[in-house]
């Protein structure tokens, strides 16, 4: 075993990372048959290797990146080349990427695989976990995540891993687009509608303004991609939202948080979306019917921007797996939210993560609402609010509180002082106006 280890050692030439990774796949084979093919199977790499190799700077090293990546399940390769559609040195949040994983389908092949989830969300986390011990027992325990990503901008290089095609044909399923140039931002997009009708990922982020640049709108075509299932426009400059987003029916994802010069115009289209999962709404949206209707959303998990203008806050207990909400107190809603019905207490049992922001210059009592959300970890409050609630008032689960520009005035301490299980408490800017 001796010998064979000191000839795959010396296939790696010196290469830190060739060295790791042969160390990660030698440690899981503990027979002289085992290392024989493995053995075997290097040799192969290698001459396959240095075909493609030839004046490259990374010579010498996807042989063994190729190998590794073999030695994942199946159902994971996906979600691994996947990763290789970003590029290199920005960081992928776990969320973002698990959407998009979800929105192509790729979800289908974990539960095949047998990994149990309540849902298709957690069922993309444990696939990043999985994916992620995997590189790990490759890559030895010490090697964090960002080992990953130097994994991955090394072994993208190779097209035998991820055919990227060269002439884009109507079958595109994912069009994701980086820092474009504003002044061919629609002339990209037409194209898009025209043509690509099988998108399912379609994300147009942090496109830059210029002093020339016109604010867009998204034209009705986008109604055409009808297996489109995650949308992006986040911090995009775009003024209107065509009714023809109520075609899109097998959406999950829409981020509809815009950059504008005054209020996005929103559709009640949306109501038609029902397999919506994550809703961004603008911080700043008119609704032509003076009303947002959510009613037939069952599916939300996060519903973020939601404005007391445009909703009403009864209407949340129709939204039964509610995860994540965020909520502009834009009106005086006094005590009309949330009222008792006889000897029931109204609540929204499935929600873990709330935000609430009074935009308004009085002070609101927000203890009808926070009462209500009796498994809540994360709790945000900005703006002037009557008081703090009572101490059982506040979910028991609660762990982190943020206080923003609420002005108390009386000491919160004796109160925050019995919350079982509070680690985290963020007094921010004018949060405590008293003695």
């Amino acid at each position: 075993m001796e010998i064979l280890a000191r000839e795959m050692l010396e296939y790696c030439d010196g290469l830190p990372l060739a060295i790791i990774v042969l160390g990660g796949l030698l440690s899981t084979r503990h027979t002289v048959d085992e290392w024989e093919r493995l053995h075997n199977n290097v040799k192969t790499y290698i001459r396959n290797g240095k075909i493609h190799e030839q004046n490259s700077t990374y010579s010498g090293v996807s042989w063994v990146l190729g190998l590794s990546f073999d030695e994942l399940p199946y159902h994971l390769k996906l979600c691994f080349l996947y990763m290789a559609h970003f590029p290199e040195d920005v960081e992928i949040r776990v969320k973002e990427l698990t959407r998009i994983w979800m929105a192509e389908g790729l979800m289908l092949l974990g539960k095949h695989r047998g990994i149990l989830a309540e849902n298709l969300e957690d069922m993309a986390y444990e696939c990043l976990c999985e994916l992620l011990q995997s590189m790990e027992s490759l890559l030895m325990p010490s090697y964090n995540v960002r080992r990953l990503a130097i994994l991955l901008k090394s072994i993208s290089i190779d097209n035998q891993l991820l055919p990227l095609v060269n002439n884009i044909d109507g079958c595109l399923r994912s069009f994701i687009c980086f820092n474009s140039e504003s002044n061919s931002y629609e002339q990209v997009m037409r194209p898009l509608f025209d043509r690509f009708h099988a998108l399912r990922v379609l994300k147009f982020e942090n496109l830059p303004s210029s002093t020339s640049f016109r604010i867009f709108k998204l034209p009705k075509e986008i109604g055409n991609l009808v297996h489109l299932r995650l949308l992006s426009l986040k911090d995009t400059y775009i003024e209107r939202l065509p009714s023809s987003i109520g075609n899109l029916r097998c959406m999950q994802t829409l981020d509809l948080r815009v950059k504008t010069f005054g209020s996005s115009k929103i559709s009640n289209m949306m109501c038609k979306l029902e397999q919506l999962r994550h809703l961004y709404l603008p911080k700043d949206f008119s609704v032509s019917s003076n009303k947002l209707w959510l009613d037939n959303l069952s599916n939300l998990l996060t519903l973020v921007n939601i404005s007391t203008k445009y909703f009403d806050l009864n209407d949340l207990v129709k939204l039964a797996n509610l995860r994540k909400l965020k909520i502009y107190i834009a009106t005086n809603i006094g005590e009309r939210i949330f009222k008792p019905t006889g000897t029931t207490q109204v609540q929204l049992n499935s929600l873990q993560s709330l935000v609430i922001v009074n935009i308004l210059r009085q002070r609101v009592n927000l203890t009808p609402l926070v009462s209500s959300c009796p498994q809540i970890y994360k709790l945000r409050l900005y703006g002037k609010i009557v008081k703090l609630p009572e101490y059982d008032q506040f979910s028991s689960n609660l762990i982190k509180l943020t206080l923003h520009e609420t002005c108390i005035k009386d000491d919160p301490m004796a109160i925050l002082e019995k919350l079982p299980i509070l680690g985290i408490l963020i007094f921010g800017y004018k949060a405590f106006k008293g003695n």
